[in-house]
């Protein structure tokens, strides 16, 4: 009851900070995001005991962040919203970043919450922090640190710069973590709100691996997400637009195998974001792929186009009611890809053909006809793999980025 009293506190102190008196004058937007992922991952078709454990940490974690928008001041979401247990967090801080996850020394701020250093979360809880002054511009990292006082499971599938002390140690307030070892864990971060100006807006890319960024040189250009943020911040348009990433590797739109399906974590990743105008959706490859395992272990009977549909209009219908306009996304090639089937191909190109004519969407952006070899259109084209005939190389989701008209987020709200 003590904690559960002590947690009300700050989660009550941290939501006036944001909708008290500085409402009025104050537009937040998302300006990075990254969706919850719970700590032990299950991946069809993969014993698990090839599956590696994902890691426990304790000590201080930091992490290297880019953000799609600037601002003068800053909110941390910190999520325990996909695990059971308690998350203590000891001590939070944020920075500039220099090179690496190195902090610059005098932009550290300790972040608190509801006034409080440390916190508490429940489990299937997040938490806002109290909003910080940092001034920061697009495209710029941070550096956000965070004291484990505890051993943490923390989910593997986080691409980026990150590392983790080894003597559990609070170094939230150093520049650089001494003795500290670099580790792959997805983040306990899952938004950076920042003020902007009164046109800023928030765009959010709902999806799997693809948009999550699973094969890349660039780590803080995130996927195509980061390629479109930054098109956006050098367009001369008078919008300003904050791009959230809300992809999952190995993500599904029908079904939860890692992560909640996309219909399961719509108000969470999408709703809950400040300031949504649009959402790009581009889910379903792994529904179809693996549904049809070549091995025929499939956990389920194969997906056919009109349940992915049928699962497409509940998106467009959810994020409608809350005045979000829809851009579809067609799915890409996957020809020689681990779980490709002729059959799950048909339904690939079923579902694409809806999505280019259906008419429901409020706009279309077809990655496949980007991304596709000319003379094997089942294919990837070869600048664009990354080799696994799935996933796009950093190339392709430039490619990706540069197919998405920029006028089709004009004339929103």
């Amino acid at each position: 009851m003590r904690l559960e009293k002590q947690y009300a506190s700050a989660w009550l102190c941290a939501m006036f900070a944001v909708t008290g008196s500085h409402a009025a004058e104050t537009k937040w937007v998302a300006s990075w995001a990254s969706s919850p992922l719970e700590g032990k991952i299950v991946i069809p078709g993969i014993p698990p005991d090839k599956i590696p454990p994902s890691p426990i940490l304790h000590g201080t974690v930091r992490y290297r962040l880019p953000l799609s928008q600037g601002g003068t001041r800053l909110i941390l979401r910190i999520t325990n919203e996909a695990n059971k247990e308690p998350l203590t967090l000891g001590a939070v801080s944020v920075a500039i970043a220099d090179a690496g996850v190195t902090a610059r020394a005098a932009s550290i701020r300790k972040v608190t919450f509801g006034g409080r250093s440390s916190v508490t979360l429940p489990g299937g809880t997040p938490a806002l922090s109290d909003p910080v002054d940092l001034s920061t511009k697009s495209a710029q990292a941070v550096i956000v640190s965070i004291f484990l006082p505890n051993d943490t499971q923390c989910p593997l599938g986080q691409r980026g710069i990150q590392e983790v002390t080894l003597d559990g140690r609070d170094a939230t307030q150093m520049t650089v973590l001494e003795g500290a070892v670099p580790t792959i864990a997805r983040t306990l971060v899952s938004a950076i709100l920042v003020t902007s100006g009164p046109d800023a807006k928030t765009i959010v890319a709902l999806g799997d691996s693809i948009t999550d960024g699973a094969v890349t040189d660039t780590p803080d250009v995130r996927g195509w997400p980061g390629h479109l943020a930054l098109r956006l911040m050098r367009s001369r348009a008078q919008v300003h637009f904050a791009v959230a990433n809300e992809g999952i590797g190995g993500n599904r739109l029908l079904s939860d195998v890692i992560g909640l399906s996309a219909l399961a974590r719509f108000d969470r990743d999408v709703s809950s974001l400040p300031n949504v105008t649009h959402l790009i959706m581009l889910e379903g490859i792994n529904d179809i792929g693996f549904s049809r395992l070549p091995d025929n272990s499939n956990p389920a009977p194969p997906i056919e186009a009109n349940a992915l549909i049928g699962g497409y209009r509940q998106i467009i219908g959810r994020a409608h009611l809350r005045g979000i306009k829809v851009i579809g996304a067609t799915l890409g090639p996957f020809q020689g890809a681990m779980y490709y089937s002729e059959a799950g191909e048909q339904t690939r190109q079923s579902v694409n053909e809806w999505i280019r004519s259906g008419g429901e969407f409020d706009a279309v952006v077809d990655f496949d006809r980007a991304l596709r070899d000319p003379g094997e259109p089942k294919k990837l084209a070869a600048a664009y793999d990354s080799g696994d005939h799935l996933h796009p190389s950093d190339a392709g989701y430039k490619a990706m980025s540069d197919a998405i008209e920029l006028s089709v987020f004009s004339g929103s709200k």
